[in-house]
């Protein structure tokens, strides 16, 4: 997952896809998918949820942008300007497989070389990013190995604008397995992919490892079904409580709730 720069015109679209999802999910929690897409200074909403109330959107859109004029005129944009799409009493369709790496850092959704780069990053930028590499976006045209070039339409992205009972729910719950697992599994990088649907032999949830552990993928594999129940509704209520949408950019780095150790004396590999 790359780290979106929150006085940015990517923070600033994720910013409102989050906004947008809280004020649909202000009385229940309906499963809900929205994707806030910049053209200049023109945002799309678009979207499904499961809700049957529609919100006011130009109430809505002020509310925003008064809440965030200071980073509105940071990115040169004077006024907001809409066009909604939201689908209401819609199932937004969520892929049943999903796949996530983790890091050995303090927030192990971002490689330990993404935060450090955050906490010295002098230019102004978009994004951090790291697959082999980080890798910085920008809007300026620099040639470089670690610079990567956006230009036209900024889309939000998952898990922002993403209800916790879409596959948001199962980031942060394979984040909070293997910011465990690191402490017993001696390796930097988990990949963790998941379905949906259960093994009907073991009624287990279908799951994959994958590490750079000296342990074997198929004995993490068999840790992690035999230590976790992948209750998500029991995680949502204990873990996720206290989630506010609305301050999820502006503290990706900070220390998170369901980061939490309180499995890990269950954690035994031989």
């Amino acid at each position: 997952m790359r780290y979106i720069n929150p006085k940015s015109k990517r923070g600033l679209v994720n910013k409102f896809a989050e906004f947008i999802l809280s004020e649909l999910n202000k009385n229940k929690n309906h499963k809900t998918k929205i994707e806030v897409s910049l053209f200049d200074a023109f945002f799309v909403i678009n979207g499904k949820t499961e809700s049957q109330n529609l919100v006011d959107m130009s109430d809505v859109q002020k509310r925003f942008y008064d809440i965030n004029k200071e980073l509105f005129e940071h990115v040169g944009i004077k006024n907001i300007n809409t066009i909604d799409i939201i689908k209401y009493n819609t199932s937004p369709d969520i892929p049943s497989e999903q796949h996530f790496d983790f890091y050995d850092s303090n927030r192990p959704v971002f490689n330990r070389n993404v935060i450090d780069l955050v906490k010295n990053i002098k230019q102004d930028y978009l994004s951090i990013n790291y697959t082999d590499k980080v890798e910085v976006e920008t809007f300026n045209e620099i040639t470089s190995e670690f610079t990567t070039y956006s230009s036209g339409v900024i889309t939000s992205e998952f898990p922002y604008g993403y209800s916790l009972n879409t596959n948001r729910a199962y980031l942060y719950y394979s984040e909070y397995i293997t910011n465990q697992l690191f402490k017993v599994c001696l390796c930097d990088k988990i990949s963790f992919k998941y379905s949906t649907n259960f093994n009907e032999e073991s009624n287990d949830i279908m799951i994959d490892i994958e590490s750079d552990s000296i342990f074997s993928d198929k004995d993490l594999k068999s840790l992690v079904l035999d230590v976790f129940d992948f209750n998500l509704n029991n995680f949502i209520v204990t873990k996720l409580s206290k989630l506010d949408y609305n301050t999820s950019i502006d503290s990706q780095l900070e220390k998170s709730d369901w980061l939490v150790m309180d499995k890990i004396k269950d954690l035994n590999l031989f």
